[in-house]
């Protein structure tokens, strides 16, 4: 029988990063895993029916046909004049799949790995 965890643990910015550092982005091809999992999760919830990828030397490209992380500007105000995208790939813990109230969600969950449920 496993043993049960008698309490649980919260890991604050940044002790988080230090000792979870495999969560976050630690390497380029870490970067091409995280893309391709938002192009199958785009398919996977019915955005996409076409992924393309293809590796060029040092050039990874991935293509789909889903709906796409915006490019308009951050609304945050702590991250005034950039863009949507920018903050997704360069801000710890920004992303679009936190709200409960969008639908439908995909099913590689990112860089935790968990499941997320549609």
């Amino acid at each position: 029988m496993a043993k049960v965890q008698d309490s649980i643990d919260i890991l604050h910015y940044p002790e988080c990063v230090r000792q979870r550092h495999g969560m976050y982005i630690n390497n380029p091809s870490h970067m091409f895993d995280e893309i391709v999992e938002n192009a199958i999760d785009q398919h996977t919830v019915g955005n996409c029916d076409v992924i393309g990828v293809a590796i060029l030397g040092n050039q990874c490209i991935v293509q789909d046909n889903g709906a796409g992380i915006p490019v308009t500007m951050s609304k945050d105000p702590d991250h005034k004049g950039e863009t949507q995208v920018e903050v997704a790939m360069t801000v710890l813990h920004a992303g679009g799949k936190f709200s409960q109230n969008e639908g439908k969600k995909g099913k590689t969950g990112g860089l935790n790995g968990k499941q997320v449920v549609a």
